[in-house]
C-alpha cells in the first residue's frame, strides 16, 4: 500500500502548520488537519515556504522574526533558513562584565593572606613584611586595571566601543 505525505496550511494566511502526516493512499487528510488548516499533498518546510492563497502554489516565505528583547535581536540566515539570535550591546556588555567581576573577586580573595600577614606584623609593632606588601601592591595594581576595564565596558555606547575580552590588555594576566 502506498502512502502520501501531507502538509497543512492555514486557510486564512497560507502559512504552513508545523505538522505533517503520512497517510495511506485514499485516507482523508482533513481528519488529521489542525483546526483552520487545509491539507496539501507533499512535505513542505514551514520555515521557508507557504501556500499562496490566490494561486494555490507553494511560494518562498520568511516568517516574521521572533520578538527582540534586551539581550538579543534576530537576523535571518539564508544558510540555516531561519532567524538566528544576535546578541545586543547589553548582552555583549554582560558577557564582558562577568569575567572582570570574577577576576576582581578572585583578587580580593588572593589579598586576604598577605593582608593578614601585614596586620599581624603591625599588631606586633613590627614592620610590614616586604614580600606581603609587594603582593598586596601588585594585587591593588591589578584591581585598579580591572576596574578601568570594567568602566570601559559600562560606558561603551556602541558595539565598536567594546574591546573583546581575549584582546583586552589584561587577558591572561594574573597577579
Amino acid at each position: 500500500m502506498r502512502s502520501i505525505e501531507w502538509s497543512f496550511y492555514d486557510a486564512q494566511t497560507g502559512v504552513l502548520a508545523p505538522v505533517c502526516s503520512l497517510l495511506p493512499e485514499g485516507a482523508d487528510p482533513l481528519g488529521f488537519a489542525p483546526p483552520g488548516c487545509v491539507p496539501f499533498a507533499g512535505r513542505l518546510n514551514p520555515q521557508t515556504q507557504r501556500v499562496d492563497l490566490q494561486s494555490g502554489q507553494v511560494v518562498p516565505y520568511r516568517p516574521p522574526a521572533p520578538p527582540a528583547d534586551e539581550l538579543r535581536s534576530w537576523a535571518w540566515s539564508d544558510e540555516a533558513e531561519r532567524w538566528l539570535p544576535v546578541p545586543t550591546l547589553a548582552a555583549r556588555k554582560a558577557a564582558l562584565r562577568a569575567p572582570l567581576l570574577q577576576e576582581l573577586a578572585a583578587a580580593d580573595a588572593r589579598a586576604i593572606r598577605p593582608m593578614l600577614e601585614v596586620l599581624a606584623a603591625l599588631a606586633d609593632g613590627a614592620a610590614a613584611p616586604a614580600d606581603a606588601a609587594a603582593v598586596l601592591a601588585e594585587i591593588q595594581r591589578r584591581k585598579q586595571a580591572l576596574r578601568g576595564a570594567l568602566q570601559s565596558v559600562e560606558t561603551a555606547a556602541a558595539e565598536a566601543d567594546l574591546v573583546p575580552l581575549e584582546a583586552h590588555p589584561l587577558a591572561g594576566e594574573t597577579p
